[in-house]
């Protein structure tokens, strides 16, 4: 993670996770509880806000742009708990979040005392431009990293991790205890030894190359049967992009797509 995406941090810092989900689920039982406020990115992932609101809080929905999360448009006040963004390919538009608006989220959580989720779960494949330092390393005791190396691998791999200040860790790793014990050993220990040996790191770069052919054969296909009629966002990093068609659809557009 130090080599990837700037984060440093001590071993007793991370914690294991079956997934994601649930690396997500264990921070919004550390940290939220009812009547408090959340601000998540909108449009954001359904499922996910559910997650955050499982405890009684409240979400306050920020408008994104072809950018990521607006950090004008972030509430005044000290009643927000957390901020939950996805800076390295927003979902579901896409958008990386640019420096400038980093600095300025990270500004916001120190002047409310509020916590960042950060959500980072494809950033391992992005094609165009520079690497963009993670919000964890900006700001590493207000920030709460959450990672998962099922959409490098595969989805059947449930193993995420988070990355929080160390005065949360102890009692998000208790939170974990009650929740599953542990997450699987032995696919732990395989995971290991495949990022040890370099594996890991040769199966990325492989990916990328792949994902970079899939892409362009998409929006040749784009040019192809739409030209000059949608738009692009989300396509310089991550596993999916966002088309937004400009042409008004027939009658039977959508019933042709769902025949196809």
């Amino acid at each position: 993670m130090q080599k990837t995406r700037g984060i440093h941090c001590h071993p007793d810092q991370i914690i294991i996770t079956t997934g994601a989900v649930q690396a997500l689920q264990l921070v919004t039982k550390l940290l939220l509880s009812s009547g408090m406020k959340v601000v998540v990115e909108d449009p954001s992932n359904y499922d996910l806000q559910r997650i955050l609101t499982s405890t009684g809080a409240e979400l306050y929905p920020v408008p994104v742009d072809e950018y990521g999360i607006n950090t004008r448009l972030l509430p005044a006040g000290k009643d927000i708990g957390v901020v939950y963004v996805t800076p390295s390919h927003q979902f579901p538009i896409g958008g990386i979040l640019p420096v400038q608006r980093r600095i300025e989220l990270v500004k916001y959580a120190g002047n409310t005392g509020c916590y960042i989720i950060e959500d980072d779960y494809d950033s391992e494949f992005r094609y165009e431009g520079a690497p963009v330092s993670s919000l964890q390393e900006l700001e590493p005791e207000r920030v709460i990293y959450i990672g998962t190396f099922s959409k490098i691998l595969f989805p059947a791999l449930r193993i995420g991790y988070i990355v929080l200040p160390g005065t949360l860790a102890g009692k998000c790793r208790r939170i974990k205890r009650h929740s599953d014990f542990q997450t699987p050993y032995l696919e732990q220990l395989v995971l290991a030894g495949f990022i040890e040996k370099g594996y890991l790191e040769r199966h990325i770069s492989k990916m990328k190359k792949v994902y970079v052919k899939r892409r362009k054969k998409l929006i040749e296909c784009l040019d192809k049967y739409f030209p000059g009629n949608y738009k692009i966002c989300g396509k310089a990093a991550g596993l999916h992009l966002v088309a937004d068609f400009t042409f008004k659809p027939s009658r039977g557009f959508y019933s042709n797509l769902k025949d196809k």
